[in-house]
């Protein structure tokens, strides 16, 4: 969970220094315009560059190994999914005081899946469960094990289990914490993945449903009470995860 003083630590990240690091790195885009994405999200900053690309710079530490991962990864998922995914072009290397790696990727023309312009589609519903049914079959021998913060689901539950209970006492009030606790007690107890491993986990039997509705309260109470406060469109989005993971 962020807190005031790890959020500090934070490298400070405007235009100009994206600016920098795009042109000295990558000069056949040097001087396409760029626009920052507002929202982007907790874990990276996002700058529009021209029209066909987009600049993803991590926020903190702990998505860090994000950029690598998917400059390896994505282009390999892409002909074996359903629908187009932004497939990363250039992973650049820190410099100008900014830490880490960041990547530069196809920018994908779309609409925002929020509730209010999706929720009633059931052609978006379906094709939603058809991209996940693909990326699940696609597992080589090859598929990395989980060991960073984006990792989330390859970890077992019981590493989120002091936080998650720290959370849900602090959402007391808020939140049902009488039904968080059983949810977070059962999807603690529900027996771990035995099988090869997959990409995503679909709700395949009870268990994984088990453990799945878990994740989702506990990734949602972390975004709730670290950004809620200060983000309304966070605070709307985790409270419909954290309610929709307690009906199941």
């Amino acid at each position: 969970m962020v807190t005031a003083r790890t959020a500090d630590t934070r490298p400070h990240i405007d235009e100009a220094l994206v600016r920098r690091l795009v042109d000295t790195q990558f000069p056949q885009w040097a001087g396409l315009p760029l626009k920052l994405l507002n929202p982007a999200g907790s874990d990276h900053v996002i700058y529009r560059l021209g029209e066909d690309l987009s600049v993803r710079l991590p926020r903190h530490a702990g998505a860090i190994g994000q950029a690598r991962k998917e400059f390896q990864w994505l282009p390999r998922l892409a002909p074996h999914l359903p629908l187009a995914i932004p497939v990363p072009v250039g992973v650049g290397d820190p410099d100008f005081g900014y830490p880490w790696p960041w990547a530069v990727s196809r920018w994908l023309d779309g609409e925002v899946a929020t509730v209010e312009a999706l929720g009633d589609s059931s052609r978006v519903a379906v094709e939603l469960a058809q991209f996940l049914a693909a990326l699940q079959r696609f597992a080589p021998e090859d598929i990395p094990a989980g060991n960073t913060r984006e990792d989330l689901t390859s970890r077992p539950l019981s590493d989120r289990a002091r936080a998650t209970r720290v959370a849900i006492a602090k959402a007391d009030g808020v939140f049902d914490t009488t039904a968080m606790t059983e949810l977070w007690n059962a999807a603690l107890s529900a027996p771990g993945w035995d099988r090869s491993p997959v990409w995503f986990h679909g709700g395949v039997d009870d268990a994984t449903w088990m453990r799945g509705r878990g994740w989702a309260m506990a990734t949602g109470l972390n975004a709730y009470t670290s950004y809620a406060a200060v983000n309304p469109r966070v605070a709307a989005q985790t409270t419909r995860q954290i309610t929709q993971a307690l009906i199941g």
